[in-house]
């Protein structure tokens, strides 16, 4: 029988064999019980005894089928004595099927790997959970846990703050204050406490040699130290609250920024930021300007290129009255808007009086405001800084918004061979070459940035023509040369893609690219009913662009074309377009609404 066989015949033996193993160190956990000594015939004359009770159905019979394999499994690991991948197996095994038998192997795992603590547990658990156990198992349980016993010790921990996060071992006890105390191991033990704002405690700390054994874990909190040396009279405000007065003031703040706000009768009060490092020193020297009673704000409300308000943090500078150096805010005002809290101004402290503000932003134009700020009282300077480059930015046909939209008339000339073959029925071949011109309706829409653009037309041109050719048909006897007068009507349907590049030149641009587009052409009268046609070439346009959002477009292209007409051949094509354009242009409405500019008041 293996070592894991659970019997309830000859525990006893068992339990004293587990006992020898805890000395020894021993690698079995229990063994084959001991041989049971031959009985003797009783007495003719004794009374009879009751039937034994039917012996314990093996461990494995017990299990679901689909568990049977693993239980396998983890017997032959034990027996290879890889303890450790044994208890994962019986754990497992033991989660889902909840037999109570299985916790004597897990302790018998648990004792293999020297974690007596964790062994007891799983014993003790046998022992309250185990409803089918006989009075011999219990009591064989009961011996391997005084047995076990010495080997743990109970430890009591205690932490100065509540709600921190106890670990044993890389195991989380729990949040303190722990209430009860926690059986371990004997030996050094590693405990981690950790609290956020605090410092962590990771510390060996070796246990045993008495049975109740207490552990005190002192956690401090994590923070820095602040020396601030300011003029005598001086108050001290820290976060919002009073901090203590002049001439030197200690103070011990936690990790993080910190508002400080430094004032003193007849001085600018001081207000900035200062961080603070874990257990390091920052050392402060602070002096105030000196200035009337008075004093006041300058509130500045400032955007790029649009009205949202810009702050220091994303590159706001203030520079005041001719200052080389930035003025230094005292934060920044929110303000409730339907989508959150947005900036409303940022706060400068200035003296009472006339002011000159240089406002500067990355990707925009620096602009100059002047205003008065009376005393205790605020001035403000608020308006949109337009962006850089103007000759672009802002101008008509420098910073489209990217769509463009436009409609007019466009003329086509295409030159073809043969036409006359095309319109006359019944000639068998026919030489002539004509050039016909159509007008009509043409509309376009595009998608258009500052250097490029895409665009899609659509046109409808009709015309006629009129002339002569000589033709050959097939008479009675011989073939005769005729001569035919032609008069057709034509019309076109077409649709044009032009990619291409545009320089713009402030109220103009210009624009070239190529030109690939597919149709239809339909004559009348006809010798072919109607023919497909598509070709490509190049284009060009000139963009005039007096107004933000309206121009004129001007443009010509010339084509290669091919008819799917057998009989009809043609060269090139020409044609020339005029169009009503719309293409929004935000920077630029704010430019001629006078949006870019700055205001003082």
């Amino acid at each position: 029988m293996g070592p894991l066989r659970h019997r309830a015949a000859g525990r006893s033996a068992s339990v004293a064999l587990f006992v020898c193993a805890l000395v020894e160190a021993s690698p079995a956990f229990a063994q084959a019980p001991a041989k049971a000594p031959t009985a003797k015939a009783p007495p003719a004359n004794a009374a009879a005894l009751p039937a034994p009770p039917p012996p314990a159905r093996p461990l494995a019979d017990t299990l679901p089928p689909d568990l049977r394999n693993e239980y396998a499994a983890g017997k032959i690991l034990y027996e290879d004595h890889d303890y450790a991948t044994a208890l994962v197996k019986f754990q497992d095994i033991y989660d889902k099927a909840k037999e109570a038998r299985l916790l004597w192997n897990i302790a018998a795992c648990l004792k293999n790997l020297r974690h007596y603590a964790r062994a007891l547990d799983a014993l003790r658990q046998y022992v309250t959970t185990g409803e089918k156990l006989s009075p011999q198992e219990l009591q064989d349980a009961r011996d391997v846990i005084g047995a076990i016993e010495p080997f743990t010790t109970s430890v009591t921990f205690r932490v100065n703050e509540p709600d921190a996060e106890l670990s044993l071992d890389d195991e989380v006890l729990g949040t303190t204050p722990v209430m009860h105390p926690v059986v371990v191991d004997i030996g050094t033990r590693h405990v981690r406490v950790k609290k956020e704002g605090f410092r962590a405690v990771d510390k060996d700390v070796p246990i045993g040699g008495v049975k109740d054994t207490v552990v005190d874990l002192v956690v401090e909190r994590s923070g820095g130290h602040l020396e601030l040396t300011v003029p005598p009279d001086a108050s001290v405000i820290v976060d919002d609250k009073p901090a203590g007065q002049g001439p030197i003031v200690k103070l011990d703040l936690s990790v993080g920024g910190h508002a400080l706000r430094i004032t003193a009768p007849k001085t600018h009060p001081y207000q900035g930021d200062v961080t603070i490092e874990d257990g390091q020193t920052r050392a402060l020297a602070i002096k105030l300007e000196p200035d009337a009673e008075q004093f006041s704000e300058l509130r500045v409300a400032v955007g790029c290129r649009d009205p949202g308000v810009r702050i220091p943090n994303e590159g706001l500078t203030v520079y005041l009255d001719g200052s080389t150096i930035s003025a230094s805010p005292l934060g920044v005002r929110m303000r409730a808007a339907d989508s959150g809290e947005v900036p409303a101004y940022v706060p400068y402290t200035v003296s009472p009086g006339v002011h000159r503000a240089i406002v500067r932003f990355p990707s925009c134009e620096p602009l100059t405001a002047e205003t008065t700020a009376p005393a205790q009282q605020a001035g403000t300077i608020e308006g949109v800084l337009p962006p850089l480059n103007p000759f672009l930015n802002g101008s008509p046909a420098g910073s489209p918004n990217g769509v463009r939209v436009s409609v007019g008339f466009a003329q086509t000339s295409v030159q073809f061979k043969n036409f006359q073959a095309f319109l006359i029925p019944g000639a068998a071949s026919a030489s002539a070459s004509s050039t016909v011109g159509m007008a009509g309706l043409s509309a376009s829409f595009a998608v258009q940035g500052r250097w490029t653009l895409l665009a899609i037309d659509a046109r409808y041109v009709w015309g006629w023509t009129t002339g002569s050719a000589e033709s050959v048909t097939e008479g009675a006897s011989r073939p005769a040369f005729v001569t035919s007068s032609t008069q057709a009507s034509l019309d076109q349907i077409d649709f044009i893609l032009r990619p291409g590049f545009r320089v713009p030149l402030y109220y103009a641009a210009i624009a070239f690219g190529p030109e690939a587009h597919a149709g239809r052409l339909r004559t009348s009268p006809s010798n072919g009913g109607t023919t497909f046609e598509g070709g490509g070439g190049f284009w060009g346009a000139v963009d005039a662009q007096p107004l933000c959002d309206f121009g004129l477009s001007v443009g010509a292209g010339y084509s290669r074309v091919g008819y799917s007409h057998d009989d009809v051949d043609s060269q090139w094509a020409s044609s020339l377009f005029v169009h009503a354009t719309y293409q929004p242009n935000t920077i630029c409405d704010r430019k001629q609404a006078g949006m870019y500019q700055l205001r003082g008041q």
